[in-house]
């Protein structure tokens, strides 16, 4: 199991953060600084150098969501054994892309800047013109503009999914739990708890956060910038289901979402 790492977290009341999407407030409409992330630490992230590149990655996320269902018949008239041959050859495409460097890949985290809107691009599932399942399937790129390693500088497209905010948690983000002018933060066993508090918090934003008791254990606390690691976001995404390591167990909690923090402590703290 993946060890946990500590998260910063905001105080607790300061809820207008919890508003902001995972892509920054003008999502899709201005440039804004990203970073690279949204499918795990240990994910293969593309970035592609055109949109016509891109085509065989939008092509194979579609296909595989279909493998994932399990399913032998897999759509109408579309047997199992068709979508992953179409898949594998999808694939080698995908490879040869990476010889000629119109796909390249770049690790979790990368710094980048997204550049204007986020883009739909419609893609055939399958190359077979005669299939007519699949046709103008949607994806969604990003332009980014690469701002760290070896790729600093380059325009490239990468999945709009994995270009976030560079400041706000999501799923499968590392991170510490931090509050502001606490040395603890509040976690929760269960996401009901942490909206019931976060609501109590908001009505009355000067009491002692010590002061709110949860039913049946339901609340607990961990020390400032306690790692953790993102397992999901409630559907408001104010709140966050975290891996985090307390009273010498692993245990998946929830947190306020803007508590999550993705940047390291301090130096000294």
């Amino acid at each position: 199991m993946m060890l946990v790492m500590q998260l910063p977290v905001a105080r607790t009341f300061l809820f207008a953060c919890l508003l902001v999407t995972a892509r920054g407030a003008a999502s899709g409409t201005a440039d804004f600084p990203g970073r690279i992330a949204g499918n795990g630490l240990n994910a293969t992230y593309y970035l592609a150098a055109d949109v016509d590149s891109a085509l065989p990655l939008l092509r194979l996320e579609s296909l595989e969501e279909l493998i994932a269902l399990g399913q032998a018949q897999l759509a109408e008239g579309i047997g199992r054994a068709e979508v992953e041959a179409e898949a594998r050859r999808v694939r080698l495409s995908i490879e040869e892309l990476l010889e000629a460097k119109r796909i390249v890949t770049v690790s979790y985290g990368t710094l980048v800047t997204a550049l204007g809107a986020e883009q739909t691009i419609y893609v055939d599932m399958f190359a077979d013109p005669a299939i007519a399942y699949g046709r103008k399937t949607p994806g969604f790129r990003t332009r980014v503009r690469v701002d760290d390693g070896p790729l600093q500088g380059r325009v490239l497209y990468g999945d709009a999914h994995t270009v976030v905010a560079r400041d706000i948690a999501v799923a499968g983000d590392a991170g510490w739990l931090r509050a502001e002018g606490t040395s603890w933060v509040f976690v929760f066993a269960d996401v009901a708890s942490a909206r019931q508090f976060g609501e109590r918090v908001a009505v009355d934003k000067d009491r002692q956060l010590t002061s709110f008791v949860m039913p049946g254990g339901s609340m607990d606390f961990v020390t400032r910038d306690t790692r953790c690691l993102v397992l999901q976001l409630d559907p408001t995404g104010q709140y966050a289901l975290v891996l985090v390591a307390m009273h010498g167990q692993i245990r998946e909690m929830w947190a306020v979402r803007s508590m999550v923090a993705v940047s390291p402590p301090a130096e000294g703290r």
